[in-house]
């Protein structure tokens, strides 16, 4: 779903708890396995998830060889709560990523991307995280 024409605005179960799933936010070895998606690979990624860190990650596509860069900055990072992000594409967009408890063994992950400049690029983002999200609660149920 998004907030009006121009905000990403998700919310997903997953089925691992807060610090698993932080852990996997901000760790380039085990992100790598679920960010992207679909013909979409990730071919380097730096996440120095701390205030004023680097975020930068370069993809693939393996059915038509296209590559897609973004990079940015992190701005807030609250050990398994919070994350903020810039992300240079689309002309600057702010990534807000919050974790919450939920009963059982799970987390309720919130993210938050935007603003962007069209609605093609809402929608290929949306798409994205949708697929991230179904991606990383796979993995961290193995």
């Amino acid at each position: 779903m998004s907030d009006g024409d121009t905000t990403v605005k998700l919310k997903r179960r997953i089925g691992a708890k807060r610090a698993k799933v932080f852990e996997a936010l901000t760790t380039p070895d085990i992100a790598k396995h679920w960010w992207g998606g679909g013909p979409w690979e990730i071919t380097s990624l730096t996440l120095d998830a701390k205030p004023a860190g680097r975020f930068e990650f370069n993809m693939k596509n393996s059915q038509d060889g296209s590559e897609y860069h973004t990079h940015g900055e992190y701005q807030d990072v609250v050990q398994n709560e919070r994350l903020v992000w810039t992300n240079a594409e689309g002309g600057g967009t702010l990534v807000e990523v919050d974790l919450y408890d939920v009963e059982g063994n799970g987390t309720e992950v919130h993210v938050s991307q935007g603003p962007f400049p069209d609605a093609e690029s809402l929608e290929a983002h949306t798409q994205g995280w949708n697929t991230s999200l179904d991606q990383l609660d796979v993995l961290l149920q193995e």
